[in-house]
């Protein structure tokens, strides 16, 4: 899930964020529709959790994540990754070391950091992937996510598809599920179940493999009416920053 942390960084002159949500309001709503465990993966940044859980120190249900854009370095195609129970220090070694993916997992795994590959086929640049992408993938990645609630059905059937029987081969792999929510209505729509009594048994969970993803996807014209509710956000914040001005 994301908050008004995620700046959208392909025009950052304007300043505009990737969403408007509050971190109070998000988690609240998580809650509300039945998370046991909250956090949050805000683009390549975690001031947004962090600030949050300065706010509320007593929260035991609450972790830090993020969701970082790496690349292959040969064809600069891009892959998003969620890193979870992140701590400042960790996230300022991911942030240098996310412009080479293989980079990236080689800190992560030094670390044993829990880290998954989100939204397997969603760039547009899929042209610039590696003829080898998929066999790539598995060798760099113990957990996927199969399900995102902002992506379409076909989508998200492919990709569970395919790594449900490369784990016949393989052996354990993670499948998990995140909702992507960029705005409040789709936050929980779709989630991962694990076994657990706190975030880090839910992790430990993970990890082996002891899971599933859940939930319902929004569907294009949701996602391209919540796309056009953020941008009237964004507008009327410019149209709010012009007036403070006159």
């Amino acid at each position: 899930m994301h908050t008004n942390a995620s700046i959208f960084k392909y025009f950052r002159a304007a300043n505009s964020h990737d969403s408007y949500n509050e971190p109070e309001e998000v988690y609240r709503l998580a809650k509300a529709r039945g998370m046991d465990f909250v956090t949050f993966s805000d683009h390549d940044t975690i001031e947004g959790a962090l600030r949050f859980q300065d706010r509320h120190p007593d929260l035991t249900d609450f972790f830090v994540s993020v969701e970082a854009e790496t690349f292959f370095p040969r064809t600069g195609h891009r892959i998003h990754v969620n890193v979870f129970d992140v701590s400042r220090a960790q996230h300022a070694v991911i942030d240098r070391k996310r412009k080479s993916i293989f980079d990236l997992v080689e800190y992560l795994r030094s670390e044993r950091l829990l880290y998954s590959a989100n939204h397997l086929f969603q760039s547009y640049r899929m042209r610039q992937a590696p003829e080898d992408f998929f066999e790539t993938m598995l060798s760099l990645f113990d957990a996927f996510e199969v399900k995102n609630g902002s992506m379409a059905y076909q989508h998200n059937a492919l990709v569970e598809d395919l790594l449900t029987a490369a784990r016949g081969k393989r052996g354990t792999l993670a499948l998990v599920g995140g909702s992507d929510a960029h705005t409040y209505p789709p936050i929980a729509s779709v989630f991962t179940l694990a076994p657990a009594t706190s975030w880090k048994e839910f992790l430990a969970a993970i990890r082996r493999g002891e899971c599933v993803s859940w939930g319902t996807e929004m569907g294009f014209t949701n996602v391209l009416r919540d796309t056009y509710r953020m941008l009237g956000k964004y507008y009327r914040s410019v149209t709010e920053i012009g007036r403070a001005h006159v």
